[in-house]
């Protein structure tokens, strides 16, 4: 909980000191997306145990005749700690606010945080997606800013990317 409540600290002081968090940055940004990857408090739970789980072949209905690692055929589902899932969404909902607030000085973290955003949509938890929905647009919020002040052809496409990109995982969640 002391992680989540930095991170909202973080966010809110972007707000204040904007472009004046700068040079703090490269020390909090690689924590943050390091929470977002975690996979810290996922437990595999094979066919012998019953609990409640992520099922990990619910839908699935093709034809599974690859070779798979022999480790994993008696994996049913997975379980996450809410503690984790909570840190998740409060890091990708700190990193974009902090993106909008600090501009163009966020631009060397934010190819790393937006694919990070990206995977997350898809997250089994759908309180993790709810937030990298947010984080994702944030960040091509931040874009769109840095793409106005600075009228740099590089940053608007990839700003055009990020957005078509985005809008195909948007709609794809529909």
């Amino acid at each position: 909980d002391l992680k989540r409540c930095v991170y909202g600290m973080l966010a809110a002081m972007s707000t204040l000191l904007k472009t004046d968090l700068a040079p703090h940055l490269p020390t909090i940004v690689p924590p943050m997306i390091e929470a977002m990857k975690s996979t810290e408090g996922v437990t595999a739970h094979y066919s012998d145990e019953v609990t409640d789980m992520f099922k990990v072949f619910d839908d699935v209905e093709e034809d599974l005749t690859q070779e798979d690692d022999e480790q994993d055929d008696d994996v049913q589902g997975f379980s996450v700690g809410n503690a984790y899932l909570d840190e998740k969404e409060d890091a990708a909902c700190a990193l974009g606010e902090i993106a909008i607030n600090t501009s163009s000085h966020f631009l060397p973290h934010m190819p790393e945080c937006y694919a990070t955003a990206v995977e997350l949509l898809e997250y089994p938890a759908a309180d993790v997606r709810k937030s990298a929905v947010t984080a994702v647009g944030n960040f091509c919020c931040a874009m769109a800013k840095i793409a106005e002040e600075n009228n740099n052809s590089e940053v608007n496409e990839t700003l055009s990317r990020m957005l078509e990109a985005s809008m195909d995982k948007f709609l794809l969640m529909a």
